[in-house]
């Protein structure tokens, strides 16, 4: 029902990548525990958007800014935050899962980026096996990038009270 509700008004293909990006979530969400079936499992994409299904979303796919605040509008806070810090930060997945609190300059609205996690969703885990935080192969994969307004305002709401050696998403 959710989908067919984002459907009214969105193109086809954004429905359909609303779907895949979903279904990885609550895919990871339920290997490691935290829901105990997936709410996508039996959903059927509205009539349409058959077109779409068996294209995965790849590395090419570039979602506009309008799909990831739709995305993220779905989700609960933290995975909200994860996906439109992924979205307008620029941030790999394997940069986000090794981001502390200390990496974010709350002040400057900046995340320093001098390390990644080799398995990030390993490292989102309860258990946090197989979390590998290496630093990066080159220069180039130390940055500072800005994080824009008003995602700022929510990562600092976020991490308020937290220590600034614990992970910024747990």
């Amino acid at each position: 029902q959710l989908l067919r509700e984002v459907a009214k008004g969105h193109p086809t293909a954004t429905v359909s990548k609303l779907k895949t990006v979903l279904g990885s979530i609550w895919k990871e969400a339920l290997k490691h525990g935290y829901v105990e079936r997936s709410i996508l499992r039996d959903v059927e994409l509205p009539p349409g958007t058959d077109a779409y299904e068996d294209k995965a979303v790849t590395e090419e796919t570039v979602y506009t800014p309008d799909e990831v605040v739709l995305i993220a509008g779905m989700l609960p806070e933290w995975a909200s935050l994860i996906v439109l810090t992924l979205g307008f930060v620029g941030l790999r997945t394997g940069e986000l899962a090794a981001l502390r609190v200390g990496d974010f300059d709350r002040d400057a609205g900046t995340a320093s980026i001098s390390k990644s996690a080799s398995r990030a969703s390993a490292r989102f885990s309860r258990t946090g096996k197989a979390r590998e935080i290496k630093t990066p192969k080159t220069k180039a994969g130390r940055r500072v990038l800005l994080v824009p307004e008003p995602l700022r305002s929510e990562l600092v709401a976020y991490a308020e009270g937290k220590d600034q050696d614990e992970w910024l998403f747990p």
